[in-house]
Order: structure tokens, then sequence, then C-alpha cells
């Protein structure tokens, strides 16, 4: 990659809808998370607070308190799935349990089965610890999950599951691949962090695939840079440097406004950065469509790029959009049109 790469947003950016603002009903309460359907949509706060809304108003149809989700997912239009710091459930819309029979898997400790991340795709649900267990359940059966232990220096971060391919990111910015048909010990390995431009300190790892084109993973530092790696060469393809810590502008080194019509691809944010904003979201990046859109816990920006605009001289048309508070959850459903937005605020607006 080239450290010449730049944005060149778009104009006439869509100004987000407000669809809900959650009420604030704790100190430090705010939404953590959010995945949207055609059917219904769900969200989570940073007090363990999961809330379920119809669509496409997003009237509340229930809430729930648990302490111990590692793990949201929605299965279909009548079911969710909750893996839980310690083994997963599969519940109805009433937070009914449907499904009980989803084992714990079995390990020599007790640590390795404490669950921080997972992952679901057509009836197969994956969940990682930060001890490096991966265990991989067929929802459909009884059977206990197939378990593969990574190497003990994997510190896993993130994992996510798409047409059976299972990538799994690691704090130091690699990800590993594997079949999740035939699971073996030897997994396809790439380092992300060496082929990014930049030394931003890097703290959170996220990864998402894109469903309709399995071999592209999107990623992201949640104090660095993002980005699209091909897992066909191995390479990453895209690099999106992150904005500068601002509440409502874009600004160059030479504190030049720049009215949110650029982006500085080399500047170091680390005196800027208040790691303590939203760290405990899981802000992952998101396909939706053509576009790649990126969110950070400490900018009001919105980067959305198209990865298919790419040209020999690495510029490719991007937008900028401010929200009204910091992202907390980005969600792009597939039967949907338009990116979901939680805010920090306890916001939830529509992009697009």
């Amino acid at each position: 990659m080239s450290d010449e790469a730049e944005i060149l947003p778009l104009s006439g950016s869509p100004n987000p809808s407000h669809l809900f603002t959650h009420p604030n009903n704790e100190q430090g309460e705010y939404l953590s998370s959010l995945d949207v359907t055609s059917d219904f949509a769900m969200a989570t706060t940073s007090k363990g607070q999961l809330l379920l809304y119809s669509m496409p108003f997003f009237n509340i149809l229930n809430t729930k308190s648990w302490p111990n989700i590692a793990e949201c997912m929605i299965q279909d239009k009548e079911h969710i799935i909750i893996l839980h710091t310690m083994r997963p459930f599969i519940y109805d819309l009433t937070f009914s349990v449907t499904t009980s029979f989803l084992k714990r898997p079995t390990a020599q400790t007790r640590d390795r089965l404490v669950f921080s991340a997972g992952s679901y795709f057509d009836n197969l649900l994956v969940g990682v610890t930060c001890l490096s267990t991966l265990s991989l359940w067929d929802v459909r059966s009884s059977d206990s999950p197939r378990v593969l232990t990574l190497p003990n220096n994997s510190n896993v971060q993130t994992v996510s599951l798409k047409n059976n391919i299972i990538v799994i990111g690691q704090k130091n910015g690699r990800i590993s691949v594997l079949d999740a048909r035939n699971m073996k010990q030897r997994l396809n390995q790439i380092d992300i962090a060496s082929q990014i431009v930049g030394t931003n300190v890097r703290h959170e790892f996220e990864i998402v695939q894109n469903q309709f084109e399995p071999w592209t993973i999107g990623f992201q530092f949640s104090s660095g840079p993002a980005g699209i790696v091909d897992l066909m060469t191995k390479k990453v393809t895209h690099q999106i440097n992150q904005p500068l810590y601002t509440a409502t502008t874009i600004t160059d080194p030479n504190n030049n406004d720049m009215n949110a019509t650029n982006i500085n691809h080399n500047v170091n944010i680390n005196n800027n950065f208040n790691y303590n904003v939203n760290h405990r979201t899981k802000l992952r990046p998101v396909f939706y469509r053509n576009s790649f859109c990126v969110g950070y816990s400490w900018s009001k920006i919105l980067q959305v790029v198209n990865f298919h605009d790419f040209t020999q001289t690495e510029k490719f048309n991007g937008k900028l959009i401010e929200l009204s508070a910091c992202p907390a959850s980005i969600s792009a459903p597939e039967d949907v049109d338009g990116i979901f937005v939680a805010t920090s605020g306890n916001e939830i607006y529509q992009v697009f």
C-alpha cells in the first residue's frame, strides 16, 4: 500500500435519518451493539440489557437484562442466538429458551470455556475464547461442538463465519482462516499489521466478511487504520486511515478546517485518542452492496467507500457522514436498504 492513498468524498452525502432514542435508565448506559433485519432489530446496552424492536419503526417488543452475554445474533425471523460466556442458547422473541441442547465444550481448564466472541451463519455457530479455544456447533444437532485449540499466543479478539469460512482475528493484527467443514490445526494465516502504512498504536482488532465475495475480508483497529484484505492473494488491497479525533469537523495537521471533505492519512492521533470512549463496544466495519463502512468510537464521522472503485492511483470514491454522536455499532442488513448506526448518544440512525 502507498501512503499517497486518499478518499475522495462524493458531494451530496445524505443526512442520517433518526429512528429511535433509547431511554438512558442508568448512568453510563449506552447502546453497544445493533443487528437489523426486515423482521426485527436487536440491540444490547453497556449494562447487559437486550432489546428487541419491531421494524421499520423501532418500537420496543421486549427487553431483558443478562450479565453474561458474549455475543447476540439473529437466527431467523422468530429466533435469536445468545452466546453466553459459558454456552449458547436459542431463544424466541419472548426470551423463552427453544433450544437448550447446544452442549458446552469440554476442556481441561475452566478458563478455556469463557467465550468472548461469536458468529452465526446458515445453522453454524462459532464461539472463541480469548485463551485460544474455538468451538463450532451445528444448531440443528445435539452433538457436542467441534473444538480446535489454537496456539497459546493467538490472543483472539474477534471471529466471523460466512459460507463455511471461519476467519479469526488476533490482537496483533493477524487473521487465521479455516474451513468450517474440515477444521484442521494448520491454519492459513495472514499478517495484516505488517502490510499497513503508519505507526499508530492499535488496540482492539475487528473483522467482517463479505457474504457475496467470501474471499474479501474487512478489518479495523479501534485506534488505527481499517481496510480490506484479499484472502486469495493474502494482500491488503485497501487502507482507510482514521480521521482526527474531533467532535464536529475533520481537520488537517495545520488545523485548517477541511469541512469534512478530506481525510489526512498520515496523522498520529495518540495524543488526541480517548480510549475510554465507548471502549466496551464491538464496533465492527460493515459491507453494504459495493461499499465498505468504517466508524470509530471517538469520532462522529462515518467513512463509506466503494471498494470496487480502485485505480492504479490508489484513489477511490467515498462519503463522509457526520452523526450527532460517536457510533457504537453499525449494521448493514441483507434484506433492508441502508446502513443502521447505534450511537453513544443512545440513538439509532439510518444512513442512505
